[in-house]
C-alpha cells in the first residue's frame, strides 16, 4: 500500500498529530546539533591541556559553611575563578609556583602558596570582616543573605529550626514579604502561592533543583515532611536559568538535608478538628563505602469539621433563610507518603549517584464546589502516585571544571473521582433529591484519570576560571492523560498527550573583587499536544484536528548586583519570560476544572530592582537587616481561572495584564533572645486589555484583577531563653505572629453597583506558639494556637477557612 493511500486513511486528528511530532522532531534535531557543537568545544578544551597545575578546594567561613561566589585569583596576574553556590572551586594554571588570593564581600582576604603540577587540594577559611561606621559594625552574610548576592530577588528560609514546631511549610512561607499562600479550606485543601503578583502555575516548585512533579502527583509543599528539609529558596519574578523550567512568576526550591551523619527523627502531633500527623525519617551512612540510605514515611489525617459561620439555612418557622453556624460534615482528608533514597556520594566515579522510590496515596471528601453556596455531601476524590528517579552528579567530567547533573524519572499518577449521588445538600447535612450529581452536576460517574509522566533533565556547568561560568540546561516533560469511567457507559475513553521541552544557556561573571557580579541567559520553550477529549467542545475548544499547534517561544534575561558596602547592595534583574500551560490548566483536573485546548502560553517582561543590607551595633548585641524591592510585570496572554458554571471552572487567557508593586522587610534581633520581623507588600494588578476578542471595548479595562489581595503585611515577634527556670541545657522559645490583608472585591469592579458586589473583608489573624527543647535537642514539645481571636477568615472565592485551633507536637531526634 502506498504512503499516500495510507495517509489518506488516517483521521484528521492522527494526521495532525503526526505533523506535530514531525515538527517537534525537527526542532529537537536543531537543538541536538547545537549540543554536538558544545560537546566538540568542550572536548577541544580538554585535548588542548598540556602540563598544568589544577587546584581544587572549598572556601568556608569560621562555621564551616561554604561561601558562594568568592573570588579565587592569582596574585598580580589576570587569572582566577569563583566558587560555586556551595563554596567549591577549581582553578587550572600552567605548571609553576603561585600565590593564591581569596576574597569575598564581608570577609577578610586570605592567601596561600601552591606550586608544581598535577592535582592539588587547597582549602581556605575566611574570617568575617568588621567595619566601624559611627559605632555601627557590619559583618559577613549568613546563608539567607548569601542567596541575595546572586543578583536575583530571592528570600532564603532556614527551616531546620522549624522541625520541632507544629507549623507546615505553607504557613511559614506566608510570612515572607511578597508571598501569599491562599488555601481553600483546612488540611488537604488546594492552595495557591502568590509571588509578587503572579501566582498559580506561574510558580514552579523544585526539590534540590529538580522539578517537584518528578516525585509524582500528590507531592506538594503541604505534605513534605519538615524534618527532611534544610532551607527554602524563594525566587520572585526572574528565575535562574539553571533551574531550567518555564517559571514565569517565580520559583520555590526546597533544599533537603545532605549531612553525612546517622540520625533518627520521629514526631507526632494532634490538634483541633481531629487533625493528626506522624512523621518518621532517618539516615544510615557508611563513610568507608560512601553509601547512604534515607527512608521517610509521613501520615496525615483530619476531619476538618470546623465551624462554618453565618451560612444560610431554611427556617420553616420564619419561612425564610436565616444565617446559622454549623460544622463542616463532609471534608475528611487522609494521606500517606513514603520515600526511600539510596546511593553513593563522594566517590571517584560520582559525586552523587542515587535512586529514589516514592509513593503517595490520599483520600479527600469533597465539601463544596467552586463557591461555598454549592454544598456536597457524598462526592470523593482519591489520588495514588508511584515514582522512581535516578540522579547522577559528577564534577570534573572529562575535563577540569565541567560539572554534570543528570536526572531521569517516571511517575504514574491516578485520580479517582466518585460522583454518584443525585442529591442537593444543605449546610446542616439535610438533602433533597436532584436531577443531576453533586460534583460535576451531570450523570453518575466513577471517573479515572491516569497521568503517567516522564521527566528528563540534563545540566552542564563549565567553569571558565577567571573568564566566568557557563551553564546549559535541558528539561523534558511528557505527560499522558488517560480517562475512562466505571459507570458512565456513554463516556468515551480518551488518551491525550502533552510535551514540553525547555532549553537554557547562561553565562555568569563577577568583577572588582566580587563587588560587581552578573549573569545573562537565554531560554527556548517548545510545547505541543495531541488531544482526544471531545465532550463539551464548545467549552474546551476541541477541534477535529485533535492537536494543539506546536509552539516555539524564546526568552532571556540578565541579572546584576553591586555592593557599595556591606550596609548596602543594589540588585537588578530583567527577563522576557514564557510560561507554558501545565497539565492541570490545559487538560483539566478531572473534577471541577474543565480543559481548555485553546490556552496559549503566558509571556511577560519582568523587572526587579532591590536594595538590601545588614549591620551589627551596640557591642554586637543588636543585629539589623533590611530588604526593599520594586517590581513590574507586563504580561500578555495572562492565564487566569474563571467560573464556567456553578460547580466548574476553567483556565483562560487575558490579552494583557500589568502588575506593579513594592515589598519591604526589616529584621531586628537582640543577642540570641529577641527577634522581630515586619514586612509589607503592595500590588497594583490591572487588566490592560482595551479591546476584547469580539472587537468591543473591554468593560474591565484598568480594573484591578478580582479575587486577588493587593495589600498585605506580616509581623513576627520571638523570644528565646537558654536554661529557663535554671534547667541547664534546656531551651524555651515563644513566638507571636500576625498577618493583615486589606479587603478586596470577589469579582470585577466594573460589574454591578458597589452595594451588590461581594467583598472579601479585611482580615487580621493572629497566632501564638511555645516550644521546649531538652538538652541536645533530643526531645522537644511544641504547643500552638492559630487564629487566636477566632476571626472569620476567607480566601479563594469567599471560601471560609478554619477558626481558632489548638495543636501539640512531640519530637524525638537521635544523632
Amino acid at each position: 500500500m502506498s504512503a499516500k493511500m495510507t495517509a489518506e486513511r488516517l483521521s484528521p486528528g492522527t494526521r495532525r498529530g503526526a505533523e506535530i511530532v514531525a515538527r517537534m522532531r525537527m526542532l529537537l534535531e536543531e537543538k541536538r546539533q547545537a549540543l554536538l557543537l558544545l560537546s566538540a568545544f568542550l572536548c577541544a578544551l580538554s585535548l588542548s591541556a598540556q602540563d598544568f597545575l589544577r587546584l581544587s578546594g572549598t572556601v568556608t567561613d569560621a562555621n564551616g559553611e561554604g561561601i558562594p561566589y568568592a573570588t579565587v585569583s592569582v596574585h598580580r596576574e589576570n587569572k582566577g575563578t569563583h566558587t560555586d553556590s556551595e563554596g567549591h572551586y577549581t582553578l587550572r594554571l600552567p605548571a609553576g609556583e603561585y600565590a593564591i588570593v581569596v576574597s569575598a564581600v564581608g570577609y577578610e582576604r586570605a592567601s596561600k602558596t601552591a606550586g608544581g603540577k598535577g592535582e592539588k587540594a587547597l582549602d581556605f577559611v575566611l574570617r568575617q570582616t568588621t567595619y566601624s561606621l559611627h559605632e555601627v559594625e557590619v559583618v559577613g552574610r549568613n546563608e539567607a543573605r548569601k542567596k541575595r548576592a546572586e543578583g536575583y530577588t530571592v528570600s532564603s528560609l532556614d527551616v531546620r529550626s522549624l522541625a520541632p514546631s507544629v507549623q507546615n511549610l505553607t504557613g511559614v512561607m506566608s510570612r515572607v514579604s511578597g508571598v501569599r499562600v491562599r488555601e481553600e479550606g483546612g488540611v488537604g485543601s488546594d492552595y495557591n502561592l502568590v509571588l509578587n503578583g503572579l501566582s498559580g502555575n506561574a510558580i514552579r516548585y523544585y526539590v534540590d533543583g529538580v522539578p517537584m512533579e518528578a516525585l509524582g502527583k500528590g507531592f506538594s509543599l503541604s505534605n513534605l515532611p519538615v524534618n527532611l528539609l534544610e532551607r527554602i529558596d524563594i525566587y520572585k519574578g526572574v528565575v535562574p536559568a539553571e533551574l531550567g523550567d518555564d517559571a514565569l512568576g517565580g520559583a520555590v526550591n526546597v533544599i533537603t538535608k545532605r549531612g553525612g551523619h546517622n540520625y533518627f527523627d520521629a514526631s507526632l502531633s494532634y490538634g483541633s478538628f481531629r487533625t493528626f500527623r506522624a512523621e518518621v525519617s532517618g539516615q544510615l551512612v557508611s563513610h568507608r563505602l560512601g553509601f547512604f540510605l534515607r527512608p521517610t514515611i509521613s501520615f496525615t489525617s483530619s476531619k476538618n469539621n470546623y465551624l462554618m459561620k453565618g451560612v444560610e439555612l431554611w427556617d420553616p418557622e420564619a419561612y425564610a433563610y436565616v444565617p446559622r453556624d454549623v460544622p463542616r460534615f463532609h471534608d475528611g482528608y487522609r494521606s500517606l507518603l513514603g520515600q526511600v533514597e539510596a546511593g553513593f556520594r563522594d566517590r571517584p566515579w560520582a559525586d552523587d549517584l542515587s535512586v529514589t522510590i516514592s509513593g503517595v496515596t490520599s483520600y479527600k471528601e469533597i465539601q463544596t464546589g467552586e463557591k461555598q453556596t454549592i454544598v456536597i455531601g457524598e462526592g470523593t476524590k482519591g489520588v495514588t502516585s508511584l515514582g522512581a528517579s535516578l540522579r547522577y552528579v559528577k564534577s570534573n567530567l572529562f575535563t577540569p571544571g565541567l560539572v554534570a547533573r543528570l536526572l531521569a524519572s517516571y511517575t504514574s499518577g491516578r485520580t479517582l473521582v466518585t460522583d454518584t449521588a443525585y442529591r442537593a445538600y444543605n449546610w446542616d447535612g439535610t438533602w433533597s433529591k436532584s436531577g443531576f450529581t453533586e460534583v460535576t452536576r451531570r450523570e453518575k460517574s466513577i471517573r479515572h484519570y491516569d497521568r503517567p509522566q516522564v521527566t528528563l533533565r540534563a545540566n552542564f556547568s563549565y567553569d571558565l576560571e577567571y573568564a566566568g561560568r557557563i551553564d546549559f540546561n535541558y528539561l523534558m516533560s511528557v505527560i499522558r492523560n488517560n480517562r475512562y469511567d466505571d459507570l458512565d457507559r456513554q463516556f468515551v475513553p480518551t488518551s491525550d498527550r502533552m510535551d514540553k521541552h525547555t532549553f537554557s544557556l547562561s553565562y555568569a561573571q563577577s568583577f572588582l573583587d566580587d563587588r560587581l557580579s552578573g549573569s545573562v541567559f537565554v531560554k527556548d520553550y517548545l510545547f505541543g499536544a495531541n488531544l482526544e477529549q471531545k465532550e463539551f467542545y464548545w467549552k474546551t475548544g476541541y477541534t477535529e484536528e485533535g492537536a494543539a499547534p506546536s509552539q516555539n517561544n524564546l526568552g532571556g534575561g540578565v541579572s546584576m548586583r553591586y555592593t557599595f558596602s556591606p550596609l548596602a547592595s543594589l540588585k537588578v534583574s530583567y527577563e522576557r519570560g514564557v510560561r507554558l500551560p501545565v497539565s492541570y490548566e490545559f487538560l483539566g483536573n478531572g473534577l471541577t476544572v474543565l480543559p481548555n485546548f485553546k490556552l496559549r502560553p503566558e509571556q511577560s517582561h519582568n523587572l526587579n530592582l532591590g536594595l538590601y543590607g545588614s549591620a551589627l551595633f551596640g557591642d554586637r548585641n543588636h543585629r539589623f537587616s533590611y530588604d526593599v524591592n520594586a517590581f513590574g510585570r507586563m504580561v500578555s496572554d495572562y492565564i487566569i481561572r474563571e467560573p464556567a458554571g456553578d460547580s466548574e471552572s476553567r483556565y483562560t487567557n487575558l490579552f494583557a495584564t500589568n502588575v506593579f508593586g513594592l515589598e519591604a522587610e526589616a529584621d531586628y534581633a537582640y543577642r540570641d533572645e529577641w527577634h522581630a520581623t515586619v514586612n509589607a507588600t503592595y500590588l497594583d494588578e490591572r487588566n490592560n486589555t482595551k479591546i476584547n476578542r469580539d472587537g468591543r471595548p473591554e468593560l474591565t479595562y484598568l480594573n484591578r484583577l478580582p479575587n486577588r489581595p493587593y495589600l498585605y503585611a506580616n509581623f513576627l515577634l520571638g523570644w528565646h531563653k537558654r536554661d529557663p527556670l535554671g534547667l541547664k541545657g534546656h531551651r524555651l522559645s515563644l513566638s507571636y505572629t500576625s498577618s493583615f490583608v486589606l479587603w478586596y472585591y470577589l469579582s470585577w469592579a466594573a460589574y454591578g453597583s458597589k452595594e451588590s458586589k461581594q467583598v472579601i473583608p479585611t482580615q487580621f489573624p493572629q497566632n501564638v506558639s511555645a516550644t521546649w527543647y531538652a538538652p541536645g535537642d533530643r526531645f522537644s514539645l511544641s504547643l500552638e494556637c492559630t487564629n487566636l481571636l477566632d476571626q472569620t477568615i476567607y480566601d479563594n472565592y469567599l471560601l471560609q477557612k478554619p477558626g481558632r485551633a489548638f495543636s501539640a507536637k512531640v519530637r524525638i531526634f537521635l544523632h
